[in-house]
């Protein structure tokens, strides 16, 4: 292949600027204030229903809760018990920020609703 065919395969890639799109993606550490210790399975299981009040809609494996879908996004469960926001495809800066802040008001109804209350999220 020579240095052209490259180029033009790149090129082939190239969206333009109107179908251009950001998607951004937050990981959340949850641990327990009482001990810092990581949240467990269980409590992410509860974390995900109280979550259902928002509109999210549960993904499973098996009979395991492992995602959470809404308007083109997922909250999923990563191999560290973290949970990851993969946000929706947006078209500008302003919107990945009130995704975010959209995201991190309903984990904050969260821990207010619930025994969580003695739970803390660090990002």
């Amino acid at each position: 292949m020579n240095k052209d065919k490259i180029i033009d395969h790149f090129k082939s890639g190239i969206k333009e600027p109107i179908n251009t799109k950001i998607g951004v993606e937050h990981e959340k550490f949850l641990f327990y204030k009482m001990n810092n210790k990581r949240i467990n399975y269980s409590t992410i299981k509860e974390i995900f229903k109280i979550l259902y009040e928002f509109g999210w809609k549960p993904s499973y494996e098996g009979e395991n809760v492992i995602a959470l879908n809404k308007d083109n996004k997922s909250i999923t469960l990563e191999p560290g018990n973290q949970i990851e926001l993969a946000g929706a495809q947006l078209t500008n800066i302003h919107e990945v920020c009130s995704e975010a802040n959209n995201y991190l008001f309903e984990l904050k109804q969260v821990v207010e609703k619930t025994r969580f209350k003695n739970s803390k999220c660090w990002i």
